[in-house]
């Protein structure tokens, strides 16, 4: 449900940040400088299951608004 709620903002999204989050996709090599540990130890778990998918911070931060509206949503159920 996550996932659906991200792409749903994510398309959402003016055409020329969508266009520029894809350019940043495709062709920029990831580098990755994460400060937090609870996100690196995330990032590791998922890494070791087979995942490569680094999340930008645009990316990050609409998950964790769509973690909250879920949240809200059932909060008030």
């Amino acid at each position: 449900m996550t996932s659906e709620l991200v792409e749903i903002k994510l398309s959402k999204m003016r055409r020329c940040v969508r266009f520029y989050l894809w350019l940043n996709r495709s062709f920029t090599e990831i580098i990755m400088f994460k400060n937090q540990r609870k996100e690196l130890e995330r990032l590791l778990t998922n890494h070791t299951s087979g995942d490569v998918r680094v999340p930008t911070e645009l990316e990050r931060i609409v998950e964790v608004e769509a973690h909250e509206l879920i949240r809200n949503y059932y909060d008030n159920v």
